[in-house]
């Protein structure tokens, strides 16, 4: 009972955290940084990088300013969209944490439980 109650409380949590992790990865596309008319999408380049021992490349455009730094740092729209994203992603850590303590507990109380049976 205490083990199905430890998964039922760490399933909930877990359905949470996906819920808010889905809405932090969506909520920046509400206000993409493409749309901020400081900003211009650069020239088509070849990304070469390496994912697990298996090199690819992709073509990608990046995004530039159209204005010098010093205007960028002044501007409030760019501010704030950078502000939103860090202040979102800045949860992940925490969420993380929370939910590995959970399954840390959860396996010890398993092998705590496992190992007292005859």
């Amino acid at each position: 009972a205490e083990i199905r109650r430890r998964f039922n409380d760490t399933k909930f949590r877990s359905d949470v955290f996906l819920r808010e992790a889905e809405l932090i990865e969506l909520l920046p596309l509400e206000a993409p940084l493409q749309d901020l008319p400081i900003l211009t999408v650069g020239p088509l380049i070849d990304q070469k990088t390496r994912y697990q021992g298996v090199d690819y490349s992709r073509p990608q455009r990046p995004l530039k300013l159209k204005v010098p730094i010093s205007e960028a740092c002044q501007d409030e729209r760019l501010i704030k969209a950078f502000f939103t994203w860090e202040r979102w992603q800045g949860v992940i850590p925490t969420v993380i944490r929370i939910l590995k303590t959970d399954l840390e507990a959860n396996l010890e109380a398993l092998e705590t439980n496992v190992t007292a049976k005859p």
